[in-house]
């Protein structure tokens, strides 16, 4: 009898002995040997051709081995359907190695997913700004001519008419900046919230608070100030805030370009 498989290096030996199983062919009654290891190989007869394998009781059964005829019908099945089946070494077994991994317990990861929620949540709660946070961001982009953040902070829909009015702005902030001598306005914001899920700021820019990065200490911005009488030394604003779907203050850029319209 012949395999159809080469010889193995690995073969099963005993204190150095081969063990060989006695067989006979399953069509023509041809007698032989074959190694244990090929139990369930594809065998052919030497005298009449005939193929056939050993199964685990050593019994000799025509046809080809039940690993075999699985994967001959596979490709047959995929040949029918005219698609092409791409063989990949060492993944044999691999659904038995699958199965015996051990997952975590379905509690350990309901519980692990409900705390990174609640850590998830706290910490979006805690970092929404207050209206007083925002206002002071609002300040700063009012002193860089900072379009961008003013459009990010509105509310959706009003981007344009936020822009807009701080724009304006920006007019009077440098008239203010020249009058007390070229100096950043210092701000004080006062907010109030109200029920209804709105709020306003009153922002106040003046002389009081002012900053320079310049060589000239701010006490001797007296000297720098414009002297005109009706020059003004304050800049008073009053900002429109309202929460978004999320509970985020965002600036109401349609009702504060409103209420810079109407104190002109």
């Amino acid at each position: 009898m012949t395999s159809g498989r080469t010889g193995d290096p690995n073969r099963q030996k005993t204190t150095g002995v081969l063990i060989m199983i006695e067989m006979a062919c399953p069509r023509c009654g041809a007698g032989g040997r074959i190694p244990r290891d090929k139990l369930n190989s594809r065998l052919v007869c030497k005298k009449c051709l005939q193929v056939f394998h050993l199964n685990a009781t050593h019994q000799a059964v025509i046809g080809e081995p039940p690993a075999l005829k699985a994967t001959s019908r596979k490709k047959e099945r995929v040949a029918r359907e005219g698609g092409v089946q791409i063989e990949i070494p060492g993944l044999e077994g691999l659904s038995d190695r699958l199965s015996k991994l051990k997952l975590p317990d379905p509690k350990v990861i309901g519980v692990t997913a409900v705390v990174l929620l609640a850590v998830a949540f706290f910490g979006w709660l805690f970092s929404k700004r207050t209206v007083d946070q925002q206002s002071q961001v609002l300040a700063q982009a009012i002193r860089d001519l900072d379009l961008q953040t003013a459009s990010n902070m509105a509310l959706p829909g009003t981007e344009m008419q936020a822009m807009e009015w701080l724009n304006g702005v920006y007019k009077n902030y440098l008239d203010l900046k020249m009058a007390i001598g070229n100096f950043d306005p210092g701000v004080q914001i006062n907010a109030q919230e109200n029920s209804d899920g709105t709020a306003q700021t009153m922002m106040v820019f003046s002389r009081e608070g002012a900053t320079t990065n310049g060589p000239i200490p701010v006490q001797q911005a007296a000297n720098l100030e414009s002297k005109d009488s009706n020059a003004k030394k304050s800049m008073e604003l009053v900002v429109a805030w309202a929460k978004d779907t999320w509970g985020i203050w965002r600036l109401d850029g349609k009702q504060t370009l409103d209420n810079a319209k109407r104190h002109e």
